[in-house]
This record gives structure tokens, sequence and C-alpha cells, in this order.
């Protein structure tokens, strides 16, 4: 993903990146969306038991993707 995972944009992205409010809202949202569409919506039914920051990838607009299941 161009934007990285959230653990490279909180703890490795130089120069250091600032994420404002707006930013960590949309974010969190978005995850917390595709987490409601695994768990509820998708039929099979998917929990994601390896969830980290490291699992959370985003695009250059800092749009969330869920990512690394072992399934």
């Amino acid at each position: 993903m161009p934007g990285g995972t959230l653990f490279d944009v909180l703890h490795r992205h130089e120069p250091c990146m600032v994420l404002g409010w707006d930013t960590r809202f949309r974010f969190t949202l978005g995850i917390a969306q595709g987490l409601s569409y695994l768990h509820h919506d998708r039929v099979p039914q998917v929990i994601h038991r390896y969830f980290k920051l490291d699992n959370n990838f985003m695009y250059s607009e800092l749009e969330p993707e869920i990512g690394d299941f072992r399934m």
C-alpha cells in the first residue's frame, strides 16, 4: 500500500506524520466498518484474529484496508 501500515505511519514515517482528529476518526470508522462487514454481513463470517497495527494498511489518501487474515 502506498501509505504503508498504521504502524509505519505512527512509528516509522520520516518525517513524522501528524494525524489530525478528522483523519483519526475517518480511519477508525473505516476499520470499524470493515470489521463489522466481516463479522456480520459477509457469508461465511470472518473473525479477524490477528488484528494489530501492522495489519491495517493505508492508501495514499489515508483510507484504511484490513489485511492478513491467516485463514
